[in-house]
């Protein structure tokens, strides 16, 4: 009695019919004969009496739907996804709101996606980490854009006061002060020094933006 070949449903049919008693079912995972039995013990030809076991093992295809991750704290995301003969991959954050933080708001690959088993599901999850202030004061406003820029953070408001030659065209003042923490893409406010009295330079003849450079380079 060969079962190998046949469908499941067919094996199980022939086994009653031979007065048999279907035993262990397990799977292996073959591509080409999902839902088919791929192996059978005991093995065809083998003299066995009605009431006897025969166990099976059935093809399955090694491709899986990735379950749905969204709104699940990592932990409880490695644990799903272990249930389904998957593994968590990589974790990485993105800056979401309050109520998100801590919680998975997007994987790759996407919920319900047909993965091989065993593979890995990275994950994206929700972070409200806030960002230091970094120390703006002695720099050229260009500069404190650059710095801002590099942290994460934005400069909005540009303010000047009155001061000797040599602290002109430097950042005297910032708000927030140097080693808050705010939260990311925040605003900055800084206060620049300016020149009692400036030559002013000829920008007659030159494009806009360049006049306007020279312009700010001499505090006006």
């Amino acid at each position: 009695m060969n079962l190998v070949g046949q469908t499941e449903s067919d094996a199980r049919g022939i086994l009653v019919a031979q007065g048999l008693v279907l035993g262990k079912r397990s799977e292996r995972p073959v591509e080409k004969e999902v839902g088919r039995v791929i192996e059978q013990e005991p093995k065809a030809g083998t003299v066995v009496r009605r009431g006897d076991v025969v166990s099976i093992v059935v093809g399955s295809s090694n491709l899986i739907l990735g379950p749905n991750l969204i709104g699940l704290t990592p932990e409880e995301a490695r644990e799903l996804l272990k249930e389904n003969d998957l593994k968590l991959g990589q974790v990485s954050t993105v800056s979401v709101r309050a109520d998100q933080a801590g919680l998975v708001v997007n994987q790759d690959p996407p919920p319900n996606s047909r993965v091989p088993r065993g593979n890995s599901v990275a994950v994206v999850v929700g972070d409200t980490a806030e960002v230091t202030v970094p120390n703006l004061i002695g720099r050229i406003e260009q500069d404190a854009k650059a710095v801002l820029k590099m942290a994460g953070l934005r400069l909005e408001e540009v303010e000047t006061t009155p001061v000797s030659t040599d602290k002109a065209g430097l950042v005297l003042d910032q708000a927030p002060e140097a080693g808050s923490r705010v939260s990311p893409k925040a605003a900055v406010s800084i206060t620049v020094g300016l020149k009692d009295e400036v030559t002013v330079p000829n920008v007659i003849g030159r494009p806009e933006e360049n006049g306007i450079k020279i312009l700010r380079e001499v505090g006006l």
